[in-house]
């Protein structure tokens, strides 16, 4: 039985008609169709009115409880959305694949709810291929679902009628972890990538930031300094010294401890411009104008900078002569 039929009858102009005897969720139809759920919302078991006479009471009360577990399940909503998947990853075949294996557990879950609501098994599988006789000689391409998936298996699991096996706790957490780890790992793959990329663009820009022409004047803004990314050039826009030496060595504003008014206020507007274009401007990482501030720091500001007692180059005025002269 099918969970994912449409409104067929109503497409073919064929009457759809309450049930006579069955509750409200059973509409009739002259449509060669299979017993099925029409409708994603509100939706309706379909039954052939052709196949009625064809089965037993006790068949007919297994095959509405099977589409009626559909429509407890929300089985076709979750099968159009998984058609959704399917148009949008169409060139990938696992997709397909995790469809098909859909539909098969969909139809053995609603087959086992059937069992466990106490129908006959015999009855049950008996209805089954009564259903699909009726298919085949309809002998039309939209009543081939009654047909779908593992047939022979899904006979032989009603026959049979075992509860549905359990996991244990040490399966179920295997099977929890291979699913992280299913799902980890495009994350992870991603992540990597992301990462080389921009380690790619850092050092990209490094390089073409040691030779970049500065230009830098006082700056007219309120706010938070602010870096700006446009073509060959790099703005950095209403910054305090005390922030250009921070941003130079990579570390927070309050780790420069100095009173010196001269560090804070006035607040200064630099635009960096290079002969190429700057790499990922859209995830500009800040590390890269390490290149050029300690450049900045020493010739504009005279600055020799200190880690650890020692003087970290250009070391000054003095040590960025040194450091043109050698080129």
């Amino acid at each position: 039985m099918a969970d994912a039929a449409g409104e067929i009858a109503g497409e073919r102009g064929d009457r759809v008609r309450p049930a006579p005897g069955a509750s409200p969720d059973v509409h009739v139809t002259d449509a060669d169709v299979e017993p099925s759920v029409a409708r994603v919302f509100r939706p309706v078991v379909l039954l052939p009115a052709a196949l009625l006479g064809r089965l037993t009471h006790p068949q007919l009360d297994a095959v509405l409880a099977h589409e009626r577990e559909h429509i407890a399940r929300h089985d076709n909503l979750k099968a159009n959305l998984h058609r959704l998947v399917e148009t949008l990853f169409w060139f990938h075949p696992l997709v397909w694949f995790i469809g098909r294996q859909l539909q098969q557990e969909r139809e053995l879950a609603c087959d086992e709810a059937v069992l466990a609501g106490g129908h006959d098994p015999g009855d049950y599988a008996s209805g089954i291929l009564a259903v699909c006789r009726h298919c085949v000689a309809a002998r039309r391409p939209l009543a081939v679902g009654a047909l779908a998936g593992d047939l022979t298996g899904r006979i032989r699991h009603i026959l049979r009628n075992r509860p549905p096996a359990t996991l244990g706790a040490l399966q179920a957490l295997t099977l929890v972890s291979c699913s992280m780890m299913v799902a980890a790992i495009p994350l992870a793959a991603g992540a990597m990538d992301g990462a080389v990329r921009r380690h790619e663009a850092l050092t990209l820009n490094l390089r073409v930031l040691r030779d970049a022409r500065v230009a830098l004047r006082p700056s007219t803004a309120n706010g938070a300094s602010r870096v700006m990314v446009s073509g060959n050039a790099v703005d950095i826009g209403n910054i305090s010294v005390r922030e250009l030496i921070a941003l130079a060595y990579g570390v927070h504003g309050s780790q420069i401890v100095s009173s010196e008014r001269w560090l804070d206020s006035p607040r200064y507007d630099i635009r960096a411009e290079v002969g190429e274009a700057v790499a990922d401007p859209d995830d500009f990482d800040p590390q890269a104008l390490q290149a050029v501030v300690p450049k900045l720091l020493a010739s504009r500001f005279e600055l020799e900078l200190y880690v650890n007692q020692r003087c970290q180059e250009p070391c000054g005025p003095r040590g960025l002569e040194m450091a043109d002269g050698a080129r």
